[in-house]
């Protein structure tokens, strides 16, 4: 027989607890990071972050705008950066308070806009 460190008695009943399903009825994605973790909207380093997206929000045209980050210009799956770049632009200007943290695996601290 095994002896333990620490005294432990094994019980059962832990199939009675709730589900996870039932404790977060409602869920969703979130950030889809899969789409480029650098060079877009993500960075380990919030002044680069900040400071590529100053000029992506500066540019005078898009064709500048893809010049500052090709990541942030590719089209994907139902996104027409383009498009999402004029509304940028109509909308004002690069918000710094709209930078923050984002943990998008464990011990793994980006930040995101």
């Amino acid at each position: 027989m095994k002896q333990r460190l620490a005294p432990k008695t094994v019980e059962g009943g832990f199939e009675a607890w709730p589900g996870l399903d039932e404790l977060f009825p409602t869920s969703f994605q979130g950030v889809n990071h899969n789409r480029g973790l650098e060079g877009g909207i993500i960075d380990t380093d919030r002044e680069a972050l900040e400071q590529r997206l100053r000029a992506y929000f500066a540019a005078e045209n898009f064709a500048a705008a893809e010049k500052v980050s090709e990541e942030i210009a590719t089209p994907r799956a139902r996104y027409d950066p383009e498009k999402v770049w004029l509304k940028l632009k109509a909308a004002g200007h690069f918000d710094e308070d709209a930078v923050v943290p984002l943990l998008t695996f464990p011990f793994d601290r980006r930040y995101i806009y």
